[in-house]
């Protein structure tokens, strides 16, 4: 599993600027937002789950595109 930015509290903990910081990172995902704590344990219960029964050896990455630039 791999999570792009994610909007969490951790994220911003160490800046001094936490919306500033927020909306750097926003505009460098494809989707132009950071992703949600729950978009992100949403894909993990699924691989956690049955339905990925036959998912083997590959990488899920939840991250608005990231990857892909």
């Amino acid at each position: 599993m791999g999570a792009g930015p994610t909007d969490t509290p951790a994220l911003t903990a160490l800046t001094p600027d936490p919306e500033e910081f927020k909306q750097q990172l926003a505009s460098r995902v494809p989707l132009g937002r950071l992703g949600r704590p729950e978009e992100i344990a949403a894909a993990v219960i699924f691989l956690a789950s049955e339905q990925s029964s036959f998912i083997t050896g590959s990488s899920l990455y939840v991250d608005g595109g990231t990857n892909q630039i």
